[in-house]
């Protein structure tokens, strides 16, 4: 603003000053004007100084305004997608007016931070505007003094005006394009924040970060990997509730191509085995060992092309079939691809399909049902072949027929190739067969062993089932 209302006026100055200078030849006027030149330097320099000065702190205030704002709006995106996404759940729970009074009050502080931040503009743009006529209009008045007693003449008069209204003209769309420049500004700097991110070192600089695109970390031979995993006194936290202990001690050994099974309650951790194993998270203490190497010395990205993941939750990509079971081996065949979906028991509902491996599953699979995603799911495992598969919860979300589909599939999966396998399953039922059963909870392994052992124990694991058995 200072700057604004300090250009036109130095502009004036100036203007005035070469006016009189053009009409008063004399040696006087000449050292009048090197006068006249020094002293509006000095004012020059002194509010460009606090022009400056005042426009870091304006730019402060203003980025911390447009931060609220901003967040605002974030927050009002987020409910409407969530009203979209549940809409069934919305209409059944009444909560529409629940929803719509949180998306009011969020809509609302994104337009107090709207309205304040468009008063300023407009006032110092009409203010500039009016210094600038101002100004030109000093500019006639006093020139028109000058010519009538001779000290300028008519045509360096309006020289000088027109180079006011010219850089009227240019400061006015370099403020246009001020406001555009800001955004973009604060948009880049929020996207260079993002990709700086870099995933923490391990505490050991042994250790290698989890960074899938480094090449960090050792990588032994394919061939040479058993699949035997050990889990040794670990200690966990998530980062995100750092005052609830996941595991305080927990070790167990999953021997080569055996299929261990972990069960517990709501919370016991058993899925974070799992994100351990993939190294989504690293233990606070103790140590994950796939083939006696600590997972924390192998290169990110050969350790998860050697493990195989099916969730409660399928995530399928928006594409074809076939493009979504190729993800597990980019370079496969089409035959590859087909004795993969038959393995899945998934041939026969891609096959009923007009387009068959070409159907388009939509965004997140939306086209497909629970079942058929997860089935396309366990192709994309199956043709992986890795030699881990982790197994989380991967019939949960099923209907009764789905899940019996889904069961036998991977029934067959594990059945084709003995692999180290690990099964966290809510229906004790499905892991009977498990080559051991271990009891997760308190945050540690509270048994372990057979189906028929721990029965026998009569412990954790027998109240489990008991307790399903009576539900």
């Amino acid at each position: 603003l200072i700057a604004i209302c300090i250009v036109p006026v130095i502009g004036a100055a100036i203007a005035i000053e070469f006016m009189t200078m053009v009409g008063d030849g004399d040696a006087n006027a000449s050292a009048g004007k090197e006068d006249g030149d020094d002293d509006v330097a000095g004012v020059q320099e002194d509010a460009i100084d606090i022009a400056a000065r005042r426009k870091r702190e304006a730019d402060a205030a203003k980025r911390t305004a447009a931060d609220k704002g901003r967040e605002a709006r974030e927050r009002a995106a987020r409910i409407v997608g969530q009203l979209a996404a549940s809409v069934r759940t919305v209409a059944s729970f009444g909560l529409e007016s629940a929803l719509f009074a949180d998306y009011a009050a969020a809509t609302l502080v994104a337009q107090r931070e709207r309205s304040r931040k468009a008063t300023v503009p407009a006032f110092t743009t009409g203010f500039s505007q009016f210094m600038m006529i101002a100004s030109i209009l000093v500019l006639y008045w006093y020139g028109g003094i000058l010519v009538a007693q001779g000290d300028a003449d008519f045509a360096s008069m309006f020289t000088v005006i027109l180079v006011m209204f010219y850089m009227a003209f240019g400061l006015g769309q370099i403020s246009q394009g001020a406001t555009d420049q800001e955004k973009a500004a604060r948009a880049v700097g929020r996207i260079m924040t993002i990709m700086d991110r870099r995933p923490p070192k391990s505490k050991a600089s042994t250790f290698v970060s989890r960074d899938a695109m480094s090449d960090e970390g050792l990588t032994p031979d394919a061939a040479s990997v058993r699949g035997r995993i050990e889990f040794a006194h670990c200690a966990f936290r998530y980062p995100a509730r750092p005052d609830v202990p996941i595991y305080s001690d927990f070790s167990l050994v999953i021997e080569a191509g055996t299929t261990v099974a972990l069960v517990g309650g709501s919370g016991s951790g058993k899925s974070t085995a799992v994100a351990l194993v993939e190294r989504f998270y690293d233990p606070d203490a103790g140590a994950v060992l796939l083939d006696g190497v600590d997972v924390r010395r192998l290169q990110l990205r050969w350790l998860r092309q050697r493990v195989g993941l099916v969730g409660q939750e399928p995530t399928l990509f928006d594409g074809t079939i076939a493009q979504n079971i190729a993800y597990g081996k980019p370079d496969a065949t089409p035959e590859q691809i087909e004795e993969a979906a038959r393995s899945s028991n998934a041939h026969g509902f891609i096959s009923a399909f007009p387009d068959g491996y070409g159907t388009r599953v939509g965004q997140g699979g939306g086209q497909l049902s629970g079942g058929q995603k997860q089935r396309v799911a366990i192709a994309r495992a199956i043709l992986k072949n890795p030699p881990v598969l982790l197994l989380d919860e991967a019939t949960s979300a099923l209907d009764n027929e789905s899940e019996r589909v889904v069961q036998a599939a991977l029934d067959a999966l594990l059945a084709t190739q003995k692999r180290t396998t690990i099964v966290i399953a809510h229906r004790l039922s499905t892991i009977r067969t498990a080559d051991k059963i271990a009891v997760v909870g308190q945050g540690r392994v509270l048994e372990e062993g057979s189906h028929n052992q721990l029965m026998r124990k009569g412990g954790h694991y027998h109240a489990l089932v008991t307790a399903k058995s009576n539900a």
